[in-house]
């Protein structure tokens, strides 16, 4: 499990157990924590208010990748895949980043709008009709 504080702070829980195995902070978020995601394997996904998104090692609650945007991502999801994180800003605004194993692939800098994606992507994050391409 995982909790996102309003000091910035994430931290990792063992569900059962109920320990508190690791506390993210020091590399963490400088601002209040919006959202957090579990892909499929060992890594977490935190958005903050400080206009980040980081991407955590849940083994060990390092710091994997940290991706700056312009405005405060509000909502985070990984794809089945674990690869890619759906990300929503404040202004409704979607983004994408694209992870590839340990590897930080891409970061959408701009919105990314339904055109730029394929329509399989299209159709996995947004509910509206995606071109077809």
């Amino acid at each position: 499990i995982a909790i996102g504080g309003e000091n910035g702070s994430v931290q990792f829980w063992d569900p059962a157990t109920g320990e508190r195995l690791h506390e993210g902070s020091a590399d963490g978020h400088a601002k209040a924590v919006n959202d957090v995601a579990f892909n499929t394997g060992d890594r977490l996904a935190s958005a903050s208010e400080d206009h980040s998104i980081t991407v955590w090692n849940t083994e060990n609650g390092t710091v994997d990748h940290r991706i700056r945007q312009g405005t405060s991502p509000f909502r985070l999801t990984f794809d089945a895949n674990g690869e890619r994180i759906f990300v929503g800003d404040g202004n409704g605004s979607p983004h994408l980043v694209i992870l590839d194993g340990d590897e930080l692939v891409r970061a959408a800098e701009d919105q990314t709008t339904r055109e730029e994606l394929t329509g399989s992507e299209c159709q996995r994050h947004f509910e509206a009709e995606c071109p077809q391409n």
